[in-house]
């Protein structure tokens, strides 16, 4: 079973960020950048006069775009429930903040405000530009047709955007499609979606060196027209996966992969539980599984959920959530009115992705692991189906919404903004998808195996190598035991006397089964059964019950043998038998047996009992007892 775990980022203000973390490297000099370890992301220097911190700067959008570009993640337009957004935003993904650029270090004229839009990363040779293709402006009849560039090849301290000649075929007006870079081909492959009058499903190709548009030709299972749906690239093998969307009609959870070298259709069978029928979700590819959260199901109720599916297995994985309770309070449908599914609207959402890869070596590898080990087993009943893998999301992740993005950065995925109904969001999420293994300490000490196994050798001859013989009776000990434990018993075993050379030793003046009582104890650490179970108290005829004799036993020879524990839990359980009629009894047992608490207990008793008879009070034996300030009891 693996583990993910939802978090929020911290989202730092200017004054928990140092100016040598941000001036960490020359700006002239990107070869002299780092990758940072924790988030797995190049690490470059950003000098203050291009880019200031505005933890404020937070927008509240949906149908927005976020792209990933070496340790930037730059948002673009929107849709705030009154008007695009053309602002572009920069979150900062090594030290967790936003960043407001400074307009002084964009050059170039920027796309008019829009959402529904893509914005997809192309790095080819060298050069690292954000491709931005329609959306929705929203005036006319019909969706955007243009194409722009934001280079960010230079960093955030040097952004230009570009408004590049295009030839060739374009794909003409679209919204609410998808737009993804083959690596393999050097094209942004899209998938029309609508044009803002009907739903399309025509398929277009950019060259991000040349700028020349392709319409690919397709065979196979072409999926139906539709829009605001989700698509990503398994980069190992450049398919190309839909999911769901909107038809007109109804949502679809339907899947279909592109093979972008033969450009051929498949609609393969896919097993385990498939999500529910949904629009405006997000889908992001981390080595060979494709991670869907959110969108938009039926009655326009917005979804929190995350499902996972393996490329290699064509299965979707058993998602476990531990917290099933999302942070954001917009959990609730939202009404009918608030979604339009229509293309003359603005839609209700469009994913964006960024370049980073994942690490799920981890995931992949339990996964393979666990199917090796079923298919060992299977042979049972070949009819049976196998379980798909188990993974287990720990921690609170975002609540219900469509429309947001989610954008892979190294192994984790940045969840950003949407909306539920009227509700337009603006929080971060992140899933870490292969968290670094806990370093726990899960297995026994020493200590704790001794305590354990010791019980197990309690009057055993294995290992004995030394017998004691009590009326008779031969018990078994171990002589490097009794000496870490018992003064008594070190000093018999290692000094001049007898007993430290011959194996069998007998003990005087001793009943057997109060031996064998202490025995026990000093081998498990139990209190003996005569003691727990004895209650020690007093008959009806007024001396001490059978019982409370075998207890005083005990405490005799606890201290014959330096027990000084179990002395004082003799003394404890010998307290309530102290009254009028057994105090000068009691005193002389523990004089006799070096019992302090329980001597002090008896005078306490005495002192007490003798005003009460001068005063001619009663004895108030209870009370006296309960009032003695000693806590035999906690011993």
């Amino acid at each position: 079973m693996s583990t993910m775990h939802w978090q929020k980022p911290s989202l730092k203000g200017p004054n928990s960020i140092s100016a040598s973390s941000l001036i960490a490297l020359p700006a002239d000099d990107p070869s002299s950048s780092s990758v940072d370890p924790a988030s797995g992301v190049r690490n470059l220097g950003i000098p203050p006069a291009a880019v200031f911190i505005d933890p404020h700067v937070t927008p509240t959008i949906k149908n927005h775009s976020a792209t990933h570009h070496a340790g930037i993640i730059y948002v673009y337009g929107g849709y705030d429930g009154r008007r695009n957004h053309k602002t572009l935003q920069a979150f900062d993904v090594r030290h967790q903040c936003w960043r407001k650029i400074n307009p002084r270090c964009v050059h170039g004229v920027p796309p008019p405000g829009r959402n529904g839009h893509t914005a997809t990363l192309a790095d080819v040779g060298g050069a690292a530009h954000v491709v931005i293709i329609g959306g929705w402006l929203g005036t006319g009849p019909l969706a955007a047709s243009d194409t722009h560039v934001l280079d960010v090849s230079g960093g955030i301290q040097c952004l230009r955007w570009i408004a590049p000649e295009v030839t060739g075929i374009p794909p003409g007006p679209c919204n609410m499609h998808s737009a993804d870079f083959v690596r393999g081909k050097g094209e942004v492959y899209v998938f029309r979606g609508g044009n803002g009058r009907e739903y399309l499903n025509d398929l277009h190709a950019l060259d991000v060196r040349t700028y020349v548009w392709r319409k690919v030709d397709t065979t196979g299972s072409v999926p139906h027209p539709r829009a605001n749906h989700s698509s990503a690239v398994v980069e190992r093998t450049g398919e190309l996966f839909i999911f769901g969307g909107w038809n007109g009609k109804e949502r679809l959870n339907d899947i279909h992969v592109l093979d972008t070298m033969n450009s051929t259709w498949s609609t393969p069978q896919i097993k385990g539980v498939l999500p529910h029928p949904r629009a405006g979700m997000t889908l992001a590819s981390l080595r060979d599984c494709l991670f869907l959260f959110g969108g938009s199901g039926t009655s326009s109720k917005c979804f929190h959920d995350l499902q996972i599916l393996d490329r290699n297995e064509m299965t979707w994985l058993d998602v476990s959530v531990q917290e099933e309770e999302p942070v954001h309070s917009d959990d609730r449908p939202a009404s009918p009115s608030s979604f339009d599914e229509s293309l003359l609207d603005v839609g209700e959402g469009h994913h964006s992705r960024g370049t980073g890869v994942g690490s799920l070596d981890k995931l992949r590898a339990e996964s393979l692991a666990a199917h090796r080990c079923r298919d060992q087993r299977s042979s049972a009943n070949p009819n049976d189906e196998e379980t798909p893998e188990t993974i287990t999301i720990v921690g609170q992740g975002p609540g219900r919404r469509a429309g947001h993005t989610a954008t892979a950065v190294g192994r984790n995925i940045y969840v950003f903004g949407g909306s539920c109904g009227s509700d337009y969001l603006s929080d971060f999420f992140v899933l870490d998808t292969d968290p670094p293994p806990e370093m726990r300490i899960d297995k026994p000490s020493c200590q704790q195996l001794l305590e354990s196994r010791l019980r197990h050798f309690f009057n055993d001859e294995e290992f004995s190598d030394v017998i004691f013989k009590v009326e008779g009776r031969r018990i078994h000990g171990h002589r490097i035991l009794l000496s870490l434990v018992s003064d008594c018993f070190r000093a018999m075993f290692s000094g001049g006397f007898l007993e430290s050379s011959i194996k069998e030793i007998e003990i005087p003046d001793c009943s057997s089964d109060i031996f064998l009582q202490m025995m026990e104890y000093l081998y498990t650490g139990q209190i003996p059964e005569v003691v727990a179970q004895s209650g020690c108290s007093p008959d009806e005829v007024g001396g001490l019950s059978a019982d409370a004799l075998r207890t005083i036993q005990l405490l005799e020879l606890a201290d014959r043998f330096m027990l000084d524990h179990l002395k004082q839990v003799c003394e404890g359980i010998l307290k309530p038998l102290v009254d009028a009629h057994t105090c000068e009894f009691m005193l002389d047992v523990a004089l006799r047996m070096n019992a302090p608490q329980l001597e002090q207990l008896c005078r306490f008793y005495q002192r007490n009992c003798e005003v009460a008879s001068d005063k001619g009070e009663e004895e108030p034996q209870e009370s006296l007892v309960e009032a003695d300030g000693i806590n035999c009891d906690a011993l």
